[in-house]
């Protein structure tokens, strides 16, 4: 039989929540996240500790703030700058090849196309058979779907 082991608490009480002052990497891409959130607000949690300090999750818990979400959190008591590092030792996030494999095991045609091509082109990088097969496509390098964007690829719309 499955056990609670931790409460999700929501607060919309900004205020209780501190950034570690040292120890912790910059922030860096709060507002994308308010962006990606603005058009989803998707279940998510942060960690703090018995102080309120943000052990994982201090741009979630800013972009949160910016768009007046509520904010998750669960508290891990006797955590610190240790444990905050331990968190982000072995973390990746989804590389572009992670988004074209998961739209081809889908079945969407276009993704379907670009993994046979770069399985048959396999010297060169992801970003260079995108390139041509988006160039293989367009008359007019204008031409938005000619564009490289890793946001294209990420929201299913590669071609």
């Amino acid at each position: 039989m499955d056990k609670v082991v931790a409460h999700v608490y929501e607060s919309y009480d900004y205020d209780k929540f501190h950034i570690m002052d040292k120890g912790n990497r910059d922030i860096t891409h709060s507002e994308k996240i308010a962006r990606q959130m603005g058009e989803q607000f998707l279940f998510t949690v942060i960690i703090v500790n018995d102080k309120y300090e943000i052990i994982d999750g201090q741009n979630r818990y800013l972009a949160s703030k910016l768009l007046g979400k509520p904010i998750r959190y669960v508290i891990a008591e006797g955590y610190g700058i240790k444990e905050t590092r331990l968190y982000n030792m072995e973390t990746k996030n989804w590389q572009k090849k992670d988004f074209i494999k998961s739209f081809a095991d889908e079945g969407k045609e276009e993704y379907l196309k670009f993994a046979e091509f770069q399985k048959r082109y396999s010297d060169f990088p992801s970003s260079v058979c995108e390139f041509l097969l988006r160039l293989s496509m367009c008359n007019d390098y204008s031409d938005k779907r000619c564009k490289n964007t890793f946001k294209s690829v990420q929201r299913g719309l590669l071609l």
